[in-house]
């Protein structure tokens, strides 16, 4: 696949003449009298932190801006408890893990509705860009919202992207480029139009070629390399529409297609510092969802969902047959979701909702049994919630089935999962808030787990966790428009069977761990203050101590060792100075020391980095609502060699600019 962004430009013009007025009708209309329809705003509640029962982190469109983030993986890494594996930075893919537990245990939601990934589990979160987001969510545990699909409930936590809804007719179109061929363009064009009608179109591109520099180091002697097979190509389009039939309820839809080809960089040493991989995505799904308010009391929601997802990957090697080796894998899904809210009293709630999903798999494999899995979930969650208390329980019923075309048996797995949580202040006059939780996990092998080839392994068992957490959080207001906000929560969590994936790129080494005990502690701190002549000051903060040590074995060499890539100690801290110039925010994250094998020794070790990025940008208003928004980044200022995965190096020193127009 070749993408040119040139190419792109009449597609954006396509976009926006199909959604309505030209740039020219809007000044006119503007300069002209009419008279404006009645019009509902409705907005995406904002998570709040401090009186969650469980931990929330979020981030706001204006804080993407603010620290110049592209995708979600930059925003996740921002983030206490949450650790991203990236392998190779540009190119690399991008998942989540929460507190040790896997990037398997992490749900990925998308406006509210899973993104489908039965094939590994694992969701590339880097192929999510910020140019459309509202609003990016991180809970661990089971959050606070009960009326949501029953798939979020068999989480350990779940990462939310909620897209930017209309508000005004208005496009934005946006150019970026970079250090290493980096480019990006992306077009947004959104318009209200009748009673409570809206829609959205969003395209975006974006190529680099990841040839950037890195040093090798062998003993005592360091040697300057340049990093190849990390290009990436990628092109994305979405379509919404949102209604409000008034009081039968109302719907919001989305069509979204992402595209990409990629080089997997691989691991580099003294004897391979290229790789010969490649992969191509193919990603498709339409979903909608409809709210109907029965009475005041009842609420129904019913989602559906159709995911198709294609990849092909290929590996150029001699040991093959006709030297190259050629996986093709379709997936398709089906997924629907029925839900009933009921407000019982004032400050009682119940909700039961219940998830069918159909997964199936094709591969190009020799002898491919075709798995196709039957995935059922139900959910019934009760909430007590006042000032001053909350307090939710649920209970999750799983059934699983995989199928095969040859008709032979396959193992059920069923579970009953429950969750509570409860957030007290204990001084109506002082916002300080005690939380605990705890909720039961269970994850069943994925298809990548038990049956692609060279990587499979159908004695694998299912994972159950279990996690505990206790916090406390304080918000309050400093001044006339400053504020201050402080979270620490204490965890433990244990896992039995744990499946644990040995990093390569794309063929995996699936292994069951028996018991896996993690414990640590995780810190939020954001405060702002408000100075003279329009200037503010932002900080925020975040370290998590995570101690995730194996259990399985009194009589192994691993026995109470720290298991492969999760460090003890990761920290952010960000400062941010606004003002009516130049906005500027420095970044600062800080990773300790790993083990690239299960047995902590020396050998194994990856040492600890710290990364230092600034950022600048001012926006510009050039009349007649027309706003340009320019900036421009500064990466690993100290330029800075590090890995996050053993032997697949970082980007050193980069930059990045941008320019926004929205009119």
């Amino acid at each position: 696949m070749q993408i040119n962004l040139l190419k792109i430009l009449p597609c954006a013009l396509c976009i926006w003449f199909l959604c309505g007025h030209s740039a020219k009708a809007q000044v006119a209309d503007s300069l002209s009298s009419r008279r404006l329809e009645e019009l509902e705003v409705v907005s995406n509640a904002v998570v709040s932190a401090s009186d969650a029962s469980v931990p929330v982190q979020s981030m706001s469109s204006d804080d993407i801006e603010r620290l110049g983030l592209v995708n979600a993986a930059d925003a996740v890494k921002r983030m206490s408890g949450a650790q991203v594996q990236d392998y190779g930075g540009i190119g690399g893919l991008k998942t989540v893990s929460l507190r040790g537990l896997g990037a398997n245990h992490t749900a990925v939601g998308y406006d509210g509705v899973a993104v489908s990934e039965a094939n590994s589990g694992q969701v590339d979160i880097g192929r999510f860009g910020l140019d459309n987001v509202e609003m990016l969510s991180l809970v661990v545990g089971q959050a606070d919202d009960i009326f949501m699909p029953a798939r979020f409930y068999a989480s350990a936590g779940m990462l939310n992207i909620t897209t930017k809804r209309p508000s005004d007719t208005s496009t934005m179109v946006k150019a970026q480029g970079g250090s290493f061929g980096f480019a990006g363009l992306s077009a947004r064009r959104e318009r209200v139009f009748g009673r409570g009608w809206s829609y959205s179109a969003f395209l975006n591109a974006q190529r680099a070629d990841g040839d950037y520099p890195f040093e090798l180091v062998n003993g005592s002697v360091a040697t300057k390399e340049k990093r190849k097979d990390s290009d990436v190509e990628s092109l994305n389009a979405e379509l919404n529409l949102y209604g409000d039939f008034g009081s039968r309820g109302n719907v919001a839809a989305k069509v979204y297609y992402y595209k990409s080809e990629r080089g997997l960089p691989g691991a580099v040493n003294l004897y391979k510092k290229n790789n010969s991989e490649r992969l191509w995505n193919d990603d498709f799904f339409v979903q909608a969802k409809y709210k109907l308010p029965v009475t005041e009391r009842l609420l129904v929601q019913a989602l559906a969902k159709y995911n198709y997802s294609f990849s092909r990957y290929v590996e150029e090697n001699r040991n093959y047959a006709g030297g190259s080796q050629t996986d093709k894998n379709t997936q398709h899904d089906y997924y629907a979701s029925l839900g009933a809210h009921y407000t019982i009293a004032k400050s009682i709630s119940v909700a039961l909702t219940s998830d069918v999903t159909h997964s199936a798999l094709r591969n190009n494999f020799i002898d491919g049994n075709e798995p196709q899995r039957l995935n059922s979930q139900t959910v019934l969650a009760a909430q007590y919630k006042s000032t001053l208390f909350t307090a939710t329980a649920s209970l999750l019923a799983t059934y699983m089935k995989d199928s095969f075309k040859d008709k032979s048996k396959a193992a059920e797995n069923k579970r009953l999962s429950p969750a509570l949580s409860f957030s007290w202040q204990p001084l109506p006059s002082f916002p300080l808030r005690l939380r605990a939780s705890f909720k039961d996990g269970f994850r069943v092998p994925t298809f990548a787990d038990l049956y692609y080839l060279r990587m499979g392994n159908t004695g694998l068992k299912p994972e159950r966790a279990s996690q505990y957490n206790v916090g406390i959080t304080c918000s309050t207001a400093v001044g006339s428009a400053g504020y201050i906000s402080l979270s620490v929560d204490g965890y433990y969590n244990k896992v039995k069977d744990k499946i644990v994936a040995l990093p390569t790129m794309y063929v995996w080494r699936m292994q069951n761990y028996g018991r896996v005990r993690m414990k640590g502690v995780d810190v939020n701190l954001s405060a702002e203050v408000a100075l003279p002549a329009d200037i503010s000051l932002l900080l925020d903060a975040t370290y998590s101590y995570r101690h995730t040590v194996d259990y399985t074995n009194p009589e192994s060499k691993n026995y109470g060792h720290q298991i492969p890539y999760a460090p003890r100690n990761t920290g952010n801290f960000s400062l941010t100075l606004n003002n009516r110039w130049v906005n500027i925010s420095c970044l600062f994250t800080v990773v300790g020391k790993r083990y690239m094998l299960p047995q902590n020794i020396v050998e194994n070790e990856i040492p600890s980095y710290v990364e230092h990025s600034v950022s600048a940008n001012r926006e510009f208003g050039l009349g007649r609502g027309i706003r340009l928004r320019v900036q421009g980044e500064l990466l690993n200022v100290a330029d800075r060699n590090y890995d996050i995965i053993r032997y697949y190096p970082m980007p050193g020193r980069s930059w990045r600019i941008s320019a926004c127009l929205t009119f």
